[in-house]
């Protein structure tokens, strides 16, 4: 989850002791992270996952686009197209990862076109580590979908529920909506910096 369950109660004036939420609030928690990776079409949450990439030109780098995010390369392989080797993976090293605005540019000897890569990398973000800014938005989407589950409207003034949050860390959402379309707009808005664009 983009946000721990005391930080969603302290933001929402839910006493941390009440539990008799807490199965509702982790599972909007859950599915608000949810959304927010779909929209940005990543995952942000740390995970461990597998990357084929095939180059479309010989170079001596390769672009890996998670915008935003930290990722590690744990092992990394090759496969030839054709001869001997066209069904086994070969583990090969490579030089080093550069982060380059919101890309990350893996350096090795040379990748050919005539080869298949392969990554295992861990990417995202450790839940402790998750940036003050996506933090807020994942607050903004469960407030709404809480508010919702509860039978009142999703829309109105998102936020300021939390009298310590509101005033030590300054959170003023008092924006009104008028439609769902319009919020999720507004949320698409916002996370544009962590969203990858399909091609």
């Amino acid at each position: 989850m983009l946000v721990s369950l005391n930080r969603f109660k302290q933001f929402l004036d839910i006493k941390l002791d009440n539990i008799l939420q807490d199965d509702l609030l982790n599972f909007i928690l859950n599915q608000s992270t949810k959304i927010i990776e779909n929209i940005c079409n990543q995952n942000l949450i740390e995970s461990n996952q597998t990357i084929y990439i095939e180059p479309t030109a010989n170079k001596n780098y390769i672009i890996l686009n998670f915008k935003e995010t930290p990722i590690e390369i744990i092992t990394s392989f090759k496969k030839d197209k054709c001869g001997e080797n066209c069904s086994e993976w070969t583990e090969f090293n490579i030089c080093e990862i550069i982060k380059l605005n919101s890309i990350y540019k893996i350096i090795g000897t040379n990748f050919t076109t005539d080869s298949y890569y392969k990554f295992n990398i861990t990417q995202g973000f450790e839940i402790g580590d998750v940036p003050y800014d996506l933090q807020q938005i994942c607050l903004k989407v469960a407030t709404y979908i809480y508010r919702s589950q509860r039978g009142g409207q999703g829309g109105g003034t998102v936020g300021i529920n939390s009298k310590s949050e509101s005033s030590s860390q300054g959170l003023t959402y008092s924006a009104s909506y008028t439609s769902e379309d319009e919020f999720y707009k507004m949320i698409k808005n916002e996370l544009i910096k962590y969203t990858i664009v399909s091609c």
